[in-house]
C-alpha cells in the first residue's frame, strides 16, 4: 500500500469525515476543538467546584433577566420577552452569554424567529457538512498569482501554514522548494522539535522536514505546543514549586531513555519530553516526542500527556492519547511526571490488550503477534528513527496493509 493510500483512508474517528474530510488526520478541525480543547475543563474543575461551594445559590432560585443563564437583552418589538423565547436562550446558556445584546452594524429590528437568533448563525457553520463546490474552480486560485505575491505571501506564514501550501497547490511547492533554502528548514526543524538531535549528516532539511510532519500524530496539538498558556485563576504557589521542583530532578538525573524540556518557565505549563524505544521491543532505535501538559490544579489534576510522535501501539491512539490507568482513573497525589514517563515506557514492553485504546491494534496484538511486531518496526522506522535514517530511505518505506486487513476481519467477525 503507498503512502498516498494510507493518508488517504485517514478520517476523524469521531464524525467520520463529516465535518472535515480529507483533512488526513484521525481527529478533523472540528472535532478537535470541541473535544480536545487548549484548556481542557478538568483542569479547573476543582476550583470551579470550590467556588460553587462558597456561593449561597442553591440552585432553585429563578434567574434574572441579564444573569449568566439568559441573554442580556434581546431587541425584540414586544416589550417582553415570551416564554417561547426564554426556554430556547436557557437551553444554550453558554452560546447567549458570549453574543452581545446589539450590534452596530445590524437592524435594529429583529423578529422573534429562530432563525433571527445570533445562536443560529453561529452554529450553523458547524452543523453542515463541508462539500467543495464545483464552482469554486472557476474562481482565482494560488495557481494564478504571480511569484514575488506568493514569496511575500510565504514569508508572513508560519512554517506549518508554509507546509500546508506546499501540500495544497503545485504551484506552491514548485515556489517553496526552490525559494525556501536549507537553513530555514533547518531551523523549523530545530522549533518544531527541539529534543530532535540527528546522529548523521542531513543531506536534505526540507524532506526531513516533510518526513518528520508526516510522522506527527496531529498536527493541532504540534501547532498549539507553542501556545502560552494562560489559566483562568491563578494557580497556586504549592503546584509551582512542586513542579518547578519535579523538573529539575528529571534534568539532573534523568532516568534511562527519557529527556524532557520546558517551553514554559513561567508557569511550567508545557514540556516536551523524549522516549527512547526500549530495548528488545519492537520500538528499539526510535525516539519518540511526548506533549505534557500541566493544569493549574496539580497535583491534585494528573497532567495531560500526548504522544506527537506516530507509534503503533494498542494502548496509544493514533491521536496520541495513552490510555495509562494512573493518568485517566487511579490518581494519586504521591504520582509525578518521573513516575509517569517510566510508566509509560514500561507500558511499551508490556501492552493490555484486555482494554485498548484502538481495539484494532490489539486484535492484531493477539491474533498475530508476529504481524504486529513486524508492523511495529516498520512504523518505528518510518516515524521514529529520523536521528540516524536518511530522509530518502525513510519517504521512500512502504508500509504492509495488516491494519486494514485486521479491520475487515474484525468486522467479518462481528457480523456473524
Amino acid at each position: 500500500m503507498t503512502n498516498q493510500k494510507l493518508n488517504e483512508s485517514v478520517v476523524c474517528k469521531f464524525c467520520e469525515g463529516y465535518y472535515d474530510f480529507g483533512s488526513e488526520q484521525p481527529v478533523c478541525s472540528s472535532c478537535h476543538a470541541f473535544i480536545y480543547e487548549f484548556s481542557l475543563p478538568q483542569m479547573t474543575e476543582n476550583r470551579l467546584f470550590e467556588e460553587k461551594e462558597a456561593s449561597n445559590d442553591s440552585g432553585n432560585e429563578e434567574p434574572d433577566k441579564g444573569s449568566d443563564l439568559f441573554a442580556a437583552a434581546w431587541n425584540s418589538p414586544t416589550s417582553e420577552v415570551t416564554s417561547q423565547d426564554r426556554v430556547l436562550v436557557k437551553s444554550r446558556p453558554s452560546c447567549a452569554r458570549i453574543f452581545p445584546a446589539t450590534c452596530p452594524l445590524q437592524q435594529s429590528h429583529v423578529t422573534t424567529s429562530y432563525a433571527n437568533y445570533p445562536v443560529i448563525d453561529y452554529l450553523s457553520p458547524v452543523s453542515n457538512r463541508k462539500i467543495k463546490s464545483c464552482s469554486s474552480c472557476m474562481s482565482p486560485s494560488l495557481e494564478d498569482l504571480p511569484t514575488e505575491i506568493l514569496l511575500r505571501v510565504f514569508l508572513m506564514v508560519d512554517d506549518i501554514c508554509l507546509w500546508s501550501l506546499r501540500q495544497a497547490s503545485p504551484r506552491c511547492r514548485a515556489v517553496i522548494d526552490s525559494e525556501i533554502s536549507e537553513q530555514q528548514w533547518e531551523s523549523y526543524v530545530s522549533f518544531r522539535w527541539p529534543l530532535f538531535n540527528p546522529n548523521c549528516r542531513v543531506e536534505s532539511w526540507r524532506l526531513l522536514y516533510l518526513n518528520m510532519m508526516e510522522s506527527v500524530t496531529c498536527r493541532f496539538c504540534l501547532e498549539r505546543l507553542r501556545l502560552p498558556v494562560v489559566f483562568p485563576i491563578e494557580a497556586p504557589k504549592v503546584r509551582y514549586k512542586r513542579i518547578k521542583h519535579e523538573f529539575e530532578n528529571l534534568c539532573a538525573d534523568p532516568p534511562y531513555g527519557i529527556k524532557i524540556i520546558t517551553l514554559d518557565t513561567a508557569t511550567y505549563s508545557h514540556f516536551l519530553a523524549g522516549i527512547e524505544g526500549p530495548p528488545q521491543s519492537p520500538y528499539q532505535g526510535g525516539f519518540f516526542h511526548v506533549l505534557i501538559l500541566v493544569p493549574d490544579s496539580y497535583p491534585f489534576r494528573p497532567p495531560v500527556i500526548r504522544f506527537l510522535t506516530r507509534i503503533l501501539h494498542p494502548n496509544i491512539s493514533f491521536h496520541g492519547d495513552v490510555g495509562l490507568d494512573s493518568i485517566r482513573h487511579n490518581w494519586c497525589l504521591a504520582l509525578s511526571l518521573e513516575k509517569l514517563l517510566i510508566s509509560i515506557l514500561a507500558l511499551l514492553t508490556d501492552p493490555h490488550t484486555r482494554v485498548c485504546m484502538e481495539p484494532v491494534i490489539g486484535a492484531l496484538y493477539d491474533w498475530d503477534k508476529y504481524q504486529f511486531e513486524e508492523l511495529a518496526k516498520l512504523w518505528t522506522w518510518k516515524f521514529a528513527c529520523h536521528d540516524y535514517l536518511s530522509a530518502d530511505f525513510v519517504s521512500a518505506m512502504v508500509l504492509p496493509d495488516y491494519i486494514e486487513q485486521t479491520h475487515q476481519r474484525l468486522n467479518c467477525k462481528q457480523i456473524r
